[in-house]
């Protein structure tokens, strides 16, 4: 989960706190694989919605901003990052924090993948911090 102010332009009345949701996607870090007909405990219903399917009932929860599984990084940067570095520019402060539990995708999300492999660095999977900096600087 990452909290962040927006910047002026986007923000609601009297709002400077919007709350971000990236659901992680199964990885192959993960334990037990999830076969493919079981269903997740977690669905997006709406943008801004997420239910945990519960027993008896589900829960219900809202947010501003719900991102999928299979939001890419580049779309994360331009709900969270783009309107945080414009605000900046405008003169206003503007932070990103992520939260959540060890695992769940914030060093993923916030700089990109732990490890370049063989190939050197893959582009499309730079975090919100290293596309800031391109982003301020171009």
């Amino acid at each position: 989960m990452i909290i962040y102010p927006l910047a002026p332009s986007i923000i609601r009345e009297g709002e400077s706190i919007t709350v971000f949701i990236r659901v992680r996607p199964v990885s192959s870090y993960d334990t037990e694989p999830v076969p493919a007909t079981s269903s997740s405990c977690i669905s997006v219903t709406t943008p801004t919605t997420i239910t945990i399917n519960t027993k008896p009932d589900p829960k219900l929860f809202t947010f501003d901003h719900v991102a999928e599984h299979n939001t890419t990084q580049e779309g994360v940067f331009s709900l969270i990052g783009r309107p945080i570095i414009d605000g900046c520019m405008q003169g206003y402060n503007g932070t990103i924090f992520a939260y959540g539990q060890t695992g769940s995708g914030k060093t993923f999300t916030m700089i990109g993948p732990s490890d370049e492999g063989s190939d050197g660095y893959i582009h499309e999977y730079r975090g919100v911090i290293p596309r800031s900096f391109e982003y301020l600087f171009s």
